[in-house]
């Protein structure tokens, strides 16, 4: 595997612990911001980051190598999301304030909901966590009516039995009059009777619903592994046509110079010394000629070697992997110049 096929896949997070991670591409990114703000990268560098940051977005759009979440926390709001429309005007009760609630609470905020109510056996870590997370603190004396108001039940507690039984529940409904509710019960075991599920105007879902959905996400991810490959293997032959041609471009440029260079330092050899009466001029003079006719040479160069570079300047030009490019081809045979030795343009990386 070359460097930069292994960058690429990277990129598209395939060689993430999480098979599609949203946040690797951001952390590339700003890898090489830094690099670039260090000033520690050079042409190659940027050429194969841009492209590496290109195709991780390619692989992104393509095959939907993120789509889906893949953690029990992250998978409850987005059901959350299914359920409802809006969160702005709606109350979200947490019961339990542990690790599961912290990371729920994290992607929950995402959706601003209205109201955040925390509630746990320990007022202290319940506080903690409204504290964190911009939400209300309650007694947990108080969960039945907090179920009461509350639009989206999140339970992460450790209690032993559920905590929550059917005909409790039921009455919760009773002065809630029938109005939807999700309740996420991620608590092992249970802390809501699964019977409560089956009401009116109720969805429940507990931890091993979210674990099937999270594994059906990962499935349908892996699914876009096959297709992400293609895209990477076919853009890592273009970048590499892409840096080949631009190598090859960069010392055209340079051995146009030195053949330009050496024709004018024979020619002015040529007029001085051929000419007796310009032997009488001054060091100044001399150096006046040759000065224009570097001049001279620049002007006549000058839209050659724009051309050479307009030609290999964007990404993603289609360049044959083995021909050169037909400016550069055109340059060499109109100034005579042979064929340049080639070399690997990623040396520098492997």
């Amino acid at each position: 595997m070359c460097s930069s096929d292994l960058l690429f896949r990277v990129a598209s997070s395939l060689e993430s612990l999480v098979l599609g991670e949203g946040q690797i591409l951001g952390q590339v990114r700003e890898a090489y911001r830094t690099a670039v703000d260090r000033k520690t990268a050079g042409p190659i560098f940027h050429s194969v980051f841009q492209s590496a940051l290109r195709v991780g977005k390619l692989v992104r759009e393509k095959t939907g190598m993120d789509a889906g979440k893949l953690s029990v926390a992250s998978v409850a709001v987005d059901l959350a999301r299914e359920v409802f429309d809006t969160f702005t005007d709606k109350t979200v009760l947490v019961v339990g304030a542990g690790k599961m609630a912290d990371l729920t609470l994290q992607h929950l905020k995402g959706l601003n909901p209205g109201r955040i109510v925390i509630t746990n056996r320990s007022p202290e870590r319940a506080q903690a966590a409204a504290d964190r997370w911009g939400g209300v603190a309650i007694p947990f004396e108080q969960l039945g009516l907090a179920l009461v108001e509350a639009d989206v039940v999140i339970s992460t507690t450790a209690a032993a039995e559920p905590i929550v039984g059917l005909e409790a529940y039921q009455r919760v409904q009773r002065a809630r009059r029938n109005r939807l509710s999700l309740i996420l019960d991620i608590a092992i075991p249970r802390d809501f009777d699964p019977r409560i599920g089956d009401l009116d105007q109720v969805t429940l879902y507990n931890v091993d619903d979210l674990r099937a959905q999270a594994e059906q996400n990962l499935n349908r991810r892996k699914k876009g592994v096959d297709p992400a490959l293609v895209i990477i293997e076919r853009e890592t032959a273009a970048c590499y046509a892409q840096l080949r041609c631009q190598q090859a471009a960069g010392m055209l440029l340079q051995q146009l110079g030195s053949h330009a260079d050496a024709i004018r330092q024979r020619e002015l050899d040529r007029l001085f010394s051929s000419r007796p009466e310009l032997a009488a001029l001054s060091e100044a003079d001399r150096d006046a000629i040759a000065h224009m006719a570097a001049r001279l040479q620049n002007q006549f160069l000058h839209h050659p070697r724009a051309a050479v570079r307009s030609a290999v300047a964007a990404p993603g030009v289609d360049h044959d992997h083995a021909s050169p490019h037909p400016i550069l081809s055109a340059v060499r045979h109109l100034f005579g110049l042979g064929d340049a030795p080639a070399k690997n343009p990623l040396k520098k990386l492997l």
